[in-house]
């Protein structure tokens, strides 16, 4: 079974307080969450009996070069999935980091926040496999938006935290935001259950669940809409 992608939550641990981070709630609620090497081989593990084959595998956190066992989870995906492709999303907190790795991964996309990051992303900008980004600044919604559904999702790939897959990276972070229990089973599978054939059959239905109305990576809750154009006399 083709999954396309998954993001996985390695820690909630982050060198930077950016006012609008979107998993700021997650962070909030789980501050000392740190992905351990048991739950690591066993979603590998698991993924592997279930012939789960994914298209990309992306390591997120908070911030993933302040996880000790990236390195080690970077060489076991890549043993176990050779033709997958492995992304990394950082700030540049650790650049000895990011050169080490930027070898060994397809891309690693840093996020510039100005005014905060500058001098260590521009330091990493012409490394290999390393592209640069600005980070987002929407504020997080307060509340769902109206005519947000079907989402318009930035963040698509199925998301892994605390021994549970979600159907998308930020499910787990928008439950904190909205006060719902972040391993509530509608949302979320132990990732010892047959989790993939749950994602197969949720689908793009994934696009039209109520929790896409708050969610910071639905582009349709903080785009302005477009003004129609009226004709000129």
């Amino acid at each position: 079974m083709r999954i396309d992608r998954i993001g996985i939550i390695t820690t909630t641990a982050c060198n930077l307080h950016c006012p609008h981070c979107g998993q700021g709630p997650l962070r909030q609620a789980f501050p000392d969450y740190s992905l351990s090497l048991d739950d690591l081989h066993t979603l590998i593990d698991r993924a592997a009996a279930l012939d789960v084959q994914f298209s990309r595998v992306s390591f997120t956190g908070g911030e993933p070069t302040l996880w000790p066992s990236l390195s080690l989870a970077v060489d076991l995906f890549r043993a176990a999935w050779p033709a997958t492709k492995i992304l990394m999303f950082s700030n540049a907190a650790r650049p000895e980091r990011i050169r080490q790795l930027a070898p060994r991964v397809d891309l690693i996309r840093l996020s510039r926040y100005p005014g905060r990051n500058d001098r260590e992303v521009d330091a990493l900008a012409g490394l290999d496999h390393v592209s640069v980004c600005v980070g987002a600044h929407h504020p997080l919604p307060t509340g769902p938006v109206p005519d947000s559904l079907p989402a318009r999702c930035d963040c698509p790939a199925v998301g892994y935290f605390h021994h549970r897959v979600y159907l998308c990276n930020p499910s787990a972070a928008r439950l904190c935001q909205i006060g719902m229990d972040p391993f509530d089973p509608a949302h979320s599978r132990d990732v010892l259950d047959d989790w993939a054939a749950w994602v197969k059959a949720v689908g793009p239905a994934r696009f039209e669940r109520a929790l896409c109305q708050s969610c910071i990576s639905n582009r349709k809750t903080w785009q302005k809409p477009k003004t129609p154009k009226t004709p000129s006399d």
